[in-house]
């Protein structure tokens, strides 16, 4: 690979971690937009727990016994990751269908055909690199580790079995919720990928790889490379994952932009790989984040707004790289 081969790479990936870190801000920009993932409380009530009027920012609802428990002490049954299920989908495809998302909607769609634009040489080029450098070698290889079903669920078990140790409830019902969170975007991605149908990149008889709309379930099963790359389903459940841990520890202010470098790397690492391109990233963060916000917040508890009181804004603008023109989302608050 030539220097500017080199450079070109390197570009290409600062880049594409630029934008996942501009995707920071989904959360802010959920805050002004999602009405229905979760329900906000407006007027005062009484906490039967402490007898005391509540206020707006105090949160608190019934559990399954129909006790009130609040956000701190909430603990999930043993089976709620699985019973929480078809609720879960039900309140994000409710919550699909409005008209205040459609600027999200318009981002997601203008970073995907954007990539696009790009996929196939940044493809070439990562593969290259996997290939000459032992080092990058490796670290693609434990990142896409990482990125995998199975790190997510050991994590889960990890809170679960620390919590009930230590009688934690919070890390209790983190693990819960990881695993529901895991399972409930696992669903809809898998949903995605069989609507798809698009090649992984090793497996791709075109650049870009071809799409096969809604292919048949029988060769779906036995060529999976060949439907299975859009969205990726290892950023949605990283994603998720990590929704769900900084939404339950919001003390750890370094785990968001932590968790943010690591989606770079993995969505880089993925590439390289040849598991997925990097259009199949945006739509992946929007799912894992969707669901990790849902699961997260099963008492209908306030999805907080930016700190900053300001308004979220987005804007798609043209992006130069050293192989083409493709497109850059920009998000401010």
């Amino acid at each position: 690979m030539s220097r500017l081969d080199h450079v070109s790479l390197n570009f290409s990936i600062v880049c594409v971690i630029s934008m996942l870190l501009n995707l920071a801000f989904i959360p802010q920009l959920f805050a002004q937009v999602s009405g229905s993932v979760v329900q906000e409380t407006t007027t005062p009530h009484v906490n039967p727990i402490e007898g005391s009027e509540q206020s707006d920012n105090h949160n608190y609802g019934r559990n399954s016994s129909g006790v009130f428990q609040t956000q701190e002490n909430y603990v999930p049954e043993w089976y709620s990751m699985v019973t929480n299920l078809p609720g879960d989908m039900s309140r994000f495809a409710t919550g699909l269908f409005q008209t205040k998302k459609i600027p999200l909607y318009i981002g997601i769609a203008g970073i995907t055909a954007g990539l696009m634009t790009v996929d196939n040489r940044v493809w070439l080029k990562a593969r290259s690199l996997y290939y000459r450098s032992p080092s990058f070698r490796t670290f693609a290889d434990d990142m896409v580790w990482t990125g995998n079903g199975k790190f997510q669920f050991g994590v889960a078990a990890a809170f679960a079995a620390y919590g009930l140790a230590i009688d934690d409830s919070r890390a209790v019902r983190t693990g819960s919720e990881i695993a529901e969170a895991i399972l409930a975007s696992g669903t809809a991605d898998q949903i995605l990928k069989h609507i798809s149908g698009r090649q992984r990149p090793t497996d791709a008889t075109r650049p870009g790889g071809s799409w096969t709309f809604f292919p048949n379930p029988i060769s779906y099963q036995k060529h999976v490379p060949q439907y299975d790359a859009f969205p990726s389903g290892h950023i949605t459940s990283t994603t998720a994952m990590l929704v769900v841990i900084a939404d339950n520890y919001p003390e750890l202010t370094w785990f968001r932009p932590v968790s943010y470098v690591m989606m770079g790397g993995i969505a880089i690492s993925l590439d390289a790989y040849g598991y997925h391109w990097l259009s199949d990233i945006p739509l992946g963060i929007f799912l894992g984040y969707s669901f990790g916000q849902i699961v997260s917040h099963p008492l209908a508890f306030n999805l907080q707004s930016s700190s900053s009181g300001k308004t979220v804004q987005l804007a798609l603008r043209p992006t130069i790289v050293p192989d083409g023109v493709g497109v850059g989302l920009n998000l401010s608050f």
